[in-house]
């Protein structure tokens, strides 16, 4: 029971790095956009602000799918453990071990 545990809370590890990969995608993108946007004389950087900030945004999303994965690699093996400490094998009545 606890790799079956280990591995599931394992398996959003994927996701995470979708986000990552998400954010930062669209972070470069906005800041390419915001660099175009720039150079248009006269309203260039009034046209940019928007996407700059949005690219700032993405790397926000980009960091937290980092943190999230770091917290699921964390939680993966204690949470494993402590199912196979805590589940009770019922043809022995004593707890679970890890195979």
């Amino acid at each position: 029971m606890g790799r079956v545990v280990h591995d599931a809370v394992l398996g959003l590890r994927q996701p995470a790095d979708a986000v990552v990969g998400a954010g930062g995608s669209f972070g470069d993108n906005m800041t390419g956009a915001g660099q175009l946007l720039g150079r248009l004389p006269g309203v260039g950087d009034d046209l940019a602000k928007p996407f700059r900030s949005a690219a700032g945004n993405g790397e926000q999303l980009a960091a937290a799918g980092r943190d999230f994965g770091i917290a699921v690699d964390r939680l993966a093996p204690i949470l494993g453990l402590v199912a196979a400490l805590t589940t009770t094998r019922p043809e022995r009545g004593g707890p679970a071990t890890l195979r």
